[in-house]
Order: structure tokens, then C-alpha cells, then sequence
């Protein structure tokens, strides 16, 4: 009886004492809660898709790619993906090469350069090139390496050039979106093809795994023609006149949406950071993106070369794109590079490089730098609130491994033990906590960006999609860029409680949403009758006040901002 008597007077004092104060939910003392957790772990699986062009102006360009292939695997297999002899990532475990041509066939329309039916039809090539010495005429429908097993690379190359290596007596209405489109679909996609359904879980099953980092690697001269009506491959046709050549770029409504393919790649990969597609194609050598840099879609879209005009010097085709002796001229890849575009704006990894140059080195160079930031992502899902001190309220840990170079968290200037793991198999592992550091600050540890404050010299929008454009980085006084001591990262930030719904400036919003936006809402207002303002310590939005009378029921004005006493 005598608790519920106080509990009484105490409500009654607080009905006289308060007045007009709203109540309103105190948040705890401890306004920091945790909001993103990202596992950072470096991709185990990769699955690489080749899609080749195998038309009849192709033979060069095989080449040219068949000389990279042993790099490609070999970067892949070992994370030294710039090959410096130190690996930038953690090897992967398991690499999957499966590799289709672009011959989807013409049906029931019979052309010079293309046999009736569905072509090779995204199916897994099985058959080897036995005119290469070495070669087998037939292979399994994907090659599997695993660099724990102790294989060699580059004899795992050879046998992926084998397959690759698929001559040029393709047809020549090149479809290389539906080609990899239909390799990876499943039988149970509510994705149509002309012809039955994809061979994702049939024909090509085992090559695409659950986890794994998917990458699309397409080589073609010529662009998209990926069929929806098969009567443009009718030769009589009445509704789709003039050079057959030209049917493609000039009947697009006759072509499948460029955007159903993106939406039946990402269906296959919801985690969009798990897709990556490059594409060497037509993109005009003097418009070639430098992938030191964002690319720019939007002018590599409007460059007067890539517009598919007709070729005044012979009206049956359109004008090529690049045209270098030696290796041939290619034509406006416009779908594909709008496919690209599309791509990175929901979050994957995208590139594309002219097909026209001299030896592709570069361009696989600059593809496999990209490739490993998909490999080790620390991209963020949403922004971090800065603090006036420049830093943040995440936390960075990393598990070293249990043998090797580095396995004492004491070995790593700026990384602090702070508990010893044990694993399922007895093994022992150090966490070490990781120093964090300013954007601008040197020394060693990790530090946040975001696309407002990049650090000088940044590959941020790069790195990250558009979706996430922010990130944990690694720094080291040797001029390092990442931590690469064969361990599994972890990241946990914090941020403050935002009060109201999603997307609407509140108090706990960060400052760059613009506090006093919210001060034009009525329920804000009637809340805060100060309404809020930049709080410079957490650069959050927070209630303004000059007395606590200002303040809601709980809440106490404290240099100039209505804050939970307890905190105090």
C-alpha cells in the first residue's frame, strides 16, 4: 500500500508540475545502438561465366583473350589480383569456369551463317578444341579449381582455353544477354525463353552456387540482339524491311528489354555485391572508360561513336564504333553497355572495355582490380553520423588466422588484443580491435568515407556502388590500402536513435539531412517547441531549448539541447 500511495503522489506532482509538456518515450542512456553489422568475410567461391561470341569476325578476339585466361585464373586462385606478389585478398576457395557462346539460333528461320533450331542455347559447352595441342574433345560442363588441392593454375588455364577456344562458325545474330541469361535461370523462373526454360538447375546445374560471387565476362564485336519476336529472323518478313544487317539496332520493340535481363541476373543474385559484369565490347577506343575512375555511362552513352548510324561508305551496316588492323572493327554496343549502366545503379559491379584494342592486358587488368573490391567489400548500406572529431561510432575487428606470417594482433602497429577465439576444430585465433583513424589522418588502422568527405585520392564510387556509397577503408604508414593478413573482418557501427518514420528528418537524423526541415511539420514542433538543430558533439538532429520547460516530459535543457538527465 505504501508503494502505490507514493506512486500516486508522484503522478499527481507530475500532472500539477508539468502542465502542457507532451510525454514522450525517453530513449536510454545509452542512445547508441547498433544498426549495421557488415561480415566483410572475403567471398570463398567465385563462379566465372564466359560468354563468347563465336561468330564468323571473332577469331582474333578469341585469341586476344585466350592469352589473358592464365592470368585471370591465376589472380583469381591466388588474391594477388594486381600481381605484385603480395595478395591484396583472401584466395578463394573454389573457382567455377563455365563458358557459352553467343549462338542462341534462328528457330524455324534458315539464314547463310546460322543453323535452325536454338543454337548452343546457353547450355555449358562440354566439347574441347582439339586443333590446341593438349586438348581433349570433351570436358565436364564447368571446370572446378580448387587451390587447396595443390593444382597448377596454369595447366587449369589450358584446359579452360580448351573449351573457350570455340572457333567462329557461329551464327551471326549475336544474343549474348539471352545467352547468359537462360545459363543461369532456373526451370522454375517465371522468365520465358523462345525456347523452353533456363538451364540454371538442369543442363548447367552445379555451376552456379547459393554464395558465390558471380561473374559475367562477356567478349563480342557486335552488339546485343537478344530475339522477342522471331519474325525479325524472317527473311520475308513485311513488317521487318530493309538489310537484314541492320534489323537489330533499328526494330529495338523486336529485342527482349534490356532491363528483363538485369532483372533475371539480380534475381539470381537479390545480393546485388555478389554480381559483376564486364563486358569487351565495340565501346569506341578513344571513348575506352579509364577504370581508375567512375564511368561516366551517360557520356560513354552520347559519344558520337556510339551512335548506331548507317555507315555511309557501305549502307548494308552500320558505322563501326573502332576499327584497328589487326583486330578487327566492332559496332555500338549500346545494349550492353545500357545493361552495364543498369547494373551498377542497383548495386552490382560493372565495367565494359573496347574490344578493339591491341591485346587486352589492360583492360583484364583494370576488370580484375574491380573484380577484387567485389571480393573483400566494406561497403556500407548506410551512412555513419561523423562526429565534430572526425570519427565515428563503428568498431573494427579482425581475426587473424592461426598460422602463418601474422597471427599476434602484436605484430600489427594499430591493432590491440582483445580476446583469444577458438574454433570448432581447437584451433586458437587472436581478435584484435583496429585503430581507427580520420579520412585525412596518416598512420596505421582503418578510417570511414562517404561520398561527402572522400579521402584525397579516393577509389570510393569506384568501389562501392551508388546504393552504398560509403565504406571502411584500411591505411598503413607503408602506404598500404587494405588489411591483408589472411584474416576475417569484421565491422559494427553505431548510430544515434532517429525518432518518427524512415525518411523523415527527426530527431537523431544526421545533420546533412537538413534539421531544419523538420521544424516545417506540426508534430515536430508541437513536440519541440523549439524545434531542432545541428548538435555539433554527434552532428545529429536534436531538440533546441532554452529552459527545460521546453523540453518534452523526461527531458532536461542541458547546453542548449533537451536531453535524457540520466545521460548526464
Amino acid at each position: 500500500m505504501k508503494t502505490g500511495l507514493h506512486r500516486s503522489i508522484a503522478l499527481a506532482v507530475c500532472v500539477l508540475a508539468c502542465g502542457e509538456r507532451d510525454f514522450v518515450p525517453i530513449h536510454p542512456c545509452v542512445l547508441l545502438t547498433p544498426v549495421i553489422g557488415v561480415q566483410t568475410d572475403a567471398v570463398e567461391e567465385v563462379d566465372l561465366l564466359f560468354v563468347i561470341d563465336n561468330s564468323g569476325s571473332m577469331g582474333q578476339e578469341q585469341g586476344l583473350l585466350a592469352a589473358e585466361i592464365p592470368r585471370i585464373v591465376y589472380r583469381l586462385a591466388s588474391g594477388d589480383v594486381d600481381g605484385d606478389g603480395t595478395p591484396e585478398v583472401r584466395p578463394i576457395d573454389s573457382l567455377h569456369v563455365g563458358v557459352v557462346s553467343t549462338d542462341m539460333g534462328t528457330g524455324d528461320h534458315l539464314l547463310a551463317t546460322c543453323d535452325l533450331g536454338t543454337g548452343d542455347d546457353g547450355v555449358l559447352r562440354t566439347s574441347g578444341n582439339v586443333g590446341i595441342p593438349g586438348c581433349m574433345a570433351s570436358y565436364p560442363s564447368f571446370l572446378e579449381f580448387r587451390p587447396a588441392d595443390g593444382g597448377d593454375p596454369s595447366a587449369f588455364a589450358s584446359e579452360v582455353n580448351c573449351v573457350a577456344a570455340m572457333g567462329t562458325d557461329g551464327c551471326s545474330v549475336e544474343q549474348p544477354l539471352e545467352a547468359s541469361l537462360k545459363a543461369v535461370t532456373r526451370d522454375d523462373s517465371p522468365i520465358a525463353f523462345l525456347s523452353g526454360r533456363g538451364h540454371g538447375d538442369g543442363m548447367n546445374e552445379g555451376f552456379l552456387r547459393p554464395t558465390s560471387l558471380l561473374v559475367v565476362w562477356m567478349l563480342t564485336d557486335e552488339d546485343d540482339c537478344s530475339v522477342r519476336d522471331p519474325e525479325l529472323l524472317d527473311l520475308d518478313s513485311e513488317r521487318y524491311t530493309g538489310d537484314f544487317n541492320l534489323r537489330c539496332p533499328f526494330y529495338p520493340g523486336a529485342l527482349q528489354p534490356v532491363e528483363r535481363w538485369v532483372d533475371g541476373m539480380l534475381a539470381v543474385r537479390p545480393d546485388a555485391s555478389r554480381f559483376f559484369f564486364a563486358a569487351v565490347a565495340g565501346v569506341p577506343e578513344r571513348a575506352n572508360p579509364d577504370l581508375s575512375f567512375a564511368i561516366d555511362w551517360d557520356a560513354l552513352l552520347t559519344h558520337p561513336d556510339m551512335q548506331q548510324v548507317i555507315d555511309p561508305g557501305m549502307t548494308s551496316r552500320l558505322r563501326p564504333s573502332c576499327d584497328r588492323p589487326g583486330t578487327g572493327l566492332a559496332f555500338p554496343p549500346r545494349r550492353i553497355v545500357e545493361a552495364a549502366r543498369a547494373l551498377e545503379a542497383r548495386g552490382a559491379g560493372a565495367v565494359v572495355q573496347s574490344v578493339c584494342a591491341e591485346d587486352y592486358s589492360d583492360a583484364v587488368e583494370h576488370i580484375l582490380s574491380r573484380i577484387s573490391h567485389a571480393l573483400v567489400s566494406t561497403c556500407l548500406a548506410r551512412p555513419v553520423n561523423v562526429g565534430s572529431d572526425g570519427l565515428v561510432a563503428c568498431e573494427v575487428t579482425e581475426t587473424l588466422p592461426s598460422d602463418g606470417p601474422v597471427t599476434r594482433c602484436s605484430q600489427l602497429t594499430g591493432w590491440t588484443r582483445v580476446r583469444t577465439q577458438v574454433g570448432y576444430d581447437g584451433t586458437s585465433r587472436e581478435v584484435c580491435r583496429v585503430q581507427q583513424l580520420r579520412f585525412d589522418e596518416p598512420g596505421d588502422g582503418w578510417f570511414y568515407e562517404g561520398s561527402d568527405m572522400p579521402a584525397p585520392g579516393s577509389d570510393l564510387l569506384m568501389a562501392c556502388p551508388p546504393t552504398r556509397p560509403q565504406r571502411v577503408q584500411f591505411r598503413s604508414s607503408d602506404g598500404g590500402g587494405r588489411s591483408v593478413h589472411g584474416g576475417w573482418i569484421q565491422v559494427q557501427c553505431l548510430a544515434r536513435v532517429v525518432e518518427g518514420p524512415p525518411g523523415e528528418v527527426n530527431v537523431g537524423s544526421p545533420c546533412t539531412d537538413g534539421c531544419e526541415s523538420a521544424n516545417e511539420r506540426a508534430e515536430v514542433t508541437d513536440r519541440w517547441p523549439g524545434g531542432l538543430a545541428c548538435e555539433p558533439e554527434t552532428q545529429t538532429c536534436q531538440p533546441v531549448c532554452e529552459t527545460t520547460a521546453m523540453c518534452a516530459v523526461g527531458y532536461a535543457c542541458s547546453a542548449g539541447y533537451c536531453v535524457n538527465p540520466t545521460c548526464l
